[in-house]
């Protein structure tokens, strides 16, 4: 048997035990979905739009997130994205057990209408209410990401240790260096490890160098985005399926600690880059976007509205209780 609802446009119900119609003809187009019996974890359908360009991807939150975003053609700088604020979010939303997502999928207004990107992210647990992640580019598009309702940036900063159980061996700054016995500035710290400790990705990025530099030995460099690079240094080995250009998310495994280069012992040597100039890897904000004030608020606050046809509400339609 089938339900039918008239929902706001860009939107799709989550699936419930429904039959009610609603009617408002400026705003809202017809959606038909199976009548199921909500399960107690809140599993959610996903349903289809009229609306060819945008449309609303449901379920529950667990490790399959990114697999269905990729198979619904989502932008995999997207999913890194979403990946990187849902932790934040979940911490918010409440319990973690049984909390299901709501994704706005679809193309921004200066894309291609085939281009998918996840436009507004919703966290929910049972009978709490919904925490919402609004994707934004920044004017000039000088950097984009997820922030709240209120601007404020949902983002992580880098990882200042990007390798697990490690020690801190070498602050940044002055320092006599190793080596030659010199008073040399240390432009990154580093992390003493047992030989072939796995190195994560500080964050999500591109490969920007994979291979020798010098006295750094097996490196790997990252961008972040058009302000920060992260550098890898040292290490014994990288995966075989590294290359340059590949796109890489927050935690995966870009290399193995070593001491190649001009090293003493097994160690990463971890650097961070703001616009080319070395800044302490260990400072709180490293790499987490700035909150939206001034003008950048008032763009952000004009961007929201259009986006919801003027009512923040019909970001995404209210829940509905079986």
């Amino acid at each position: 048997m089938v339900s039918v609802l008239l929902i706001p446009i860009y939107s799709v119900y989550t699936p419930a035990y429904s039959t009610d119609t609603q009617t408002n003809h400026s705003m809202f187009c017809t959606i038909s979905w199976p009548r199921i019996e909500l399960d107690p974890y809140y599993k959610c359908l996903p349903a289809k739009l009229s609306t060819p360009s945008r449309r609303i991807l449901s379920g529950v939150l667990d490790n399959q997130f990114a697999s269905v975003m990729r198979r619904a053609g989502v932008l995999s700088t997207s999913i890194d994205a979403a990946i990187d604020v849902l932790p934040g979010m979940r911490a918010l939303a409440g319990p973690l057990r049984g909390q299901c997502y709501r994704a706005l999928v679809g193309a921004a207004a200066d894309e291609s209408s085939h281009t998918q990107r996840i436009l507004v992210l919703e966290a929910r647990a049972v009978g709490a209410a919904p925490i919402r992640a609004i994707w934004y580019r920044l004017p000039s598009k000088c950097g984009d990401g997820f922030y709240s309702a209120n601007g404020r940036s949902l983002q992580q900063a880098l990882n200042p240790c990007p390798v697990a159980r490690a020690r801190l061996s070498s602050r940044f700054g002055e320092r006599m260096h190793p080596i030659s016995g010199h008073y040399t500035f240390h432009s990154g710290v580093d992390w003493a490890a047992p030989q072939g400790t796995p190195v994560r990705a500080s964050g999500p990025g591109n490969i920007e160098f994979l291979g020798w530099l010098h006295g750094y030995g097996k490196t790997v460099i990252l961008r972040h985005n058009q302000q920060y690079e992260t550098v890898y240094a040292h290490l014994s080995r990288t995966p075989s399926k590294l290359r340059t250009g590949k796109r890489i998310a927050r935690g995966d495994i870009i290399g193995y600690v070593g001491n190649t280069g001009w090293a003493t012992g097994p160690h990463l040597h971890y650097e961070v880059r703001h616009y080319g100039y070395h800044i302490n890897p260990l400072s709180a904000s490293v790499g987490k976007p700035s909150s939206l004030h001034g003008t950048a608020l008032r763009e952000f606050k004009r961007y929201l509205s259009n986006l919801s046809n003027g009512n923040r509400n019909s970001l995404l339609p209210a829940y509905v209780a079986s």
